[in-house]
């Protein structure tokens, strides 16, 4: 941790930080569910969603997400690339899984900071590998079944959508391997990157998606702890979806800190306009 200030906020900061992360390791459950995705998966299916700046009202990138299937792998890879406005990539991320649904690695690369990490899941261990401009750094976490990485969370509250209809709050625990290797950095255990949420239904309203009129669902994702939301800004610990209400569960929007997230464009793999599409790594 850096300080520019003074030692005593550099103490108060460090404080802070320490007493959240041991809020968020004694609130972890450890009975929880496998995850398993394979109903949300579709041969060639894209998304893409606008990023909008709340504060600044302008279109700051395009997400582009799409879904293949590997043969020769019996896998499933979902694969996403952010651009600017322009067209260019800064970011890349991929997901692999298993021909039944269970998540196997995750891996990203950021092109404006020059860094790539890469993750795989082996049972309930999680394994991951940075590598930022040549430094190489190793780190293992022991994870609780069923928690879920961070970087499933939009498929994941997707999942959640038969139980969220019923108007039931889902509780989960997510895990962040960045935030891992902060903590290892600051001499604290991984594990408490692992941090507990609500899933909260709120309403349901009317929608104008890319295909027409639809039926969504509002849901309010927030830590557990009462604790941590007073500690956290709302900005960094409150998220906010829309979700179709009908089978396969699009997020037609999501709030995301300072930015909002709409879907503009969804194909289900029908057009077969993806043919030779390769893995990002």
């Amino acid at each position: 941790m850096v300080c520019r200030n003074s030692q005593s906020v550099c103490q108060i900061k460090q404080l802070c930080f320490i007493t959240l992360s041991f809020i968020c390791f004694s609130l972890f459950s450890k009975n929880l569910l496998a995850n398993n995705y394979l109903s949300l998966f579709q041969e060639g299916s894209t998304l893409r969603y606008e990023h909008w700046n709340l504060e600044r009202k302008v279109v700051t990138g395009y997400s582009n997400f799409l879904q293949i299937y590997l043969d020769e792998k019996k896998q499933w890879v979902e694969q996403n690339a952010n651009t600017k406005p322009d067209g260019k990539v800064f970011t890349r991320k991929q997901l692999t899984f298993t021909d039944n649904g269970k998540i196997q690695s995750y891996t990203e690369e950021d092109l404006r900071d020059i860094y790539q990490v890469s993750t795989t899941y082996n049972g309930t261990t999680s394994e991951s590998v940075l590598n930022r401009a040549g430094e190489i750094r190793n780190f293992k976490q022991q994870l609780e079944k069923g928690t879920v990485p961070l970087e499933l969370i939009m498929l994941h509250m997707r999942s959640l959508m038969p139980e969220l209809l019923k108007d039931k709050e889902v509780k989960f625990s997510i895990y962040a391997s960045m935030l891992a290797l902060e903590l290892e950095e600051q001499g604290l255990p991984q594990s408490l990157s692992q941090l507990k949420m609500i899933a909260e239904p709120i309403r349901k309203r009317n929608y104008s998606a890319p295909w027409g009129a639809q039926e969504a669902l509002q849901v309010d994702l927030y830590p557990a702890s009462w604790t941590v939301r007073a500690l956290l800004p709302a900005e960094k610990s409150r998220f906010r979806f829309f979700l179709a209400t009908n089978v396969p569960y699009l997020i037609l929007e999501f709030e995301e800190g300072k930015t909002r997230h709409t879907l503009l464009e969804w194909d289900n793999g029908d057009s077969k306009i993806i043919d030779e599409i390769k893995p990002l790594f």
